[in-house]
């Protein structure tokens, strides 16, 4: 699932034993903003992007993709 990335979110995961990972979104303007990634186990989602021709995805060639 995924959620609004907040501090009392990521403790309620780390509290519950689940995994977090941000990955980047839009928001209704179009900024680049990150939601956090919860699960079990989300290493699959840590692998490298095949990027494409999405402007999302340019930005995050040009600025990176933090893991959390």
């Amino acid at each position: 699932m995924t959620y609004d990335d907040a501090t009392p979110i990521r403790e309620l995961a780390d509290e519950f034993g689940f995994d977090v990972y941000e990955i980047p979104m839009k928001n209704t303007h179009h900024a680049l903003m990150y939601e956090l990634l919860i699960g079990r186990d989300v290493d699959w989602a840590r692998k490298p992007l095949q990027l494409g021709t999405d402007p999302l995805f340019e930005s995050i060639a040009a600025y990176g993709n933090s893991g959390g």
